[in-house]
């Protein structure tokens, strides 16, 4: 975490950022190269030895949009050749010209990049391009997208058990900035609902009701992946002219600067059921949302 001013909201007349495009990704890929090095610290700490990025199942990021996505991936074949060049050098040689280089120079270094995402195609394309699928069709969706990553990743192995004992390593990076990164594995879903204790969790605000018990309902991916129905929801998204989204998006301009009490005009049958959206602010600015039933 650090004060980095790549993103951010200073006009609060307006519902648009300023963004330093080159500064952001700059940001983004430093807070990357941190996080992993202290991931492998950890890991290291854990279970007593190294590790690199092509011992992991799946890695998954906060995913603005693919082409960064694909950068970070190379980055971290980059933090592991920085640690073990021998590795890499025997079967890429042309790397040697980036093994003295500082680390500083590295982050606008297009040959750097290219080169390591030449050397990383087949592994981005096993491990994270699975989980892109609805970056792709759904662009930014910001504090979610790593998330939304995650989601991409379960449904495209839902007709199969090859998710089963892997193992998931997550970037998350919010601009301004704040990062980490962390695993999960995947394991089969309980085979009946299962109670614990709370002061079983390693969570400190939990532990403490240690007369409490938790329930924890069986969810498998499949699960997972009939309650959300991806594709079915993207194909009944609704195709609209571009002038009409140039009409939305300036509808909401113009009620960023209305005084309440505010009534935002809301098409109900483009939202799908289960969505919430604004229904009013009043006179002391309280927001009043509704359900899209």
């Amino acid at each position: 975490m650090e004060n980095a001013w790549d993103f951010y909201k200073p006009i609060l007349s307006s519902e648009y950022p300023l963004v330093d495009g080159h500064f952001s990704i700059t940001c983004y890929l430093k807070a990357l190269d941190y996080c992993y090095q202290r991931f492998k610290q950890k890991y290291k700490q854990k279970y007593h030895r190294s590790v690199c990025m092509e011992e992991m199942d799946y890695v998954l990021f906060h995913a603005p949009y693919c082409k960064l996505v694909q950068k970070a991936y190379a980055r971290l074949l980059y933090n592991d050749f920085r640690e073990n060049p021998e590795k890499f050098l025997g079967k890429y040689p042309n790397l040697s010209q980036f093994q003295e280089l500082s680390v500083d120079k590295t982050y606008n270094n297009r040959d750097l990049e290219q080169s390591f995402v030449s050397v990383s195609t087949d592994l981005f394309s096993h491990c994270t391009a699975p989980s892109l699928l609805l970056s792709r069709q759904m662009g930014n969706i910001y504090s979610g997208s790593l998330y939304l990553c995650l989601l991409s990743l379960l449904d495209s192995q839902v007709n199969s058990r090859e998710l089963v004992g892997k193992r998931i390593v997550l970037f998350s990076y919010g601009s301004g900035l704040a990062s980490c990164m962390f695993s999960i594995s995947v394991r089969t879903p309980l085979p009946q609902p299962h109670t614990i204790q709370y002061e079983h969790l390693n969570i400190d605000y939990l532990s403490k009701r240690s007369n409490e018990t938790l329930q924890i309902q069986p969810i498998s991916i499949a699960d997972i992946s009939e309650k959300t129905d991806i594709h079915n929801r993207l194909n009944q998204r609704k195709k609209v002219e571009p002038s009409q989204f140039v009409e939305t998006l300036a509808i909401r301009e113009r009620s960023q600067n209305e005084t309440p009490p505010i009534t935002p005009t809301v098409d109900q049958a483009a939202l799908f059921p289960g969505t919430y959206y604004l229904h009013s602010i009043d006179d002391k600015y309280r927001r009043y949302y509704d359900l899209r039933e």
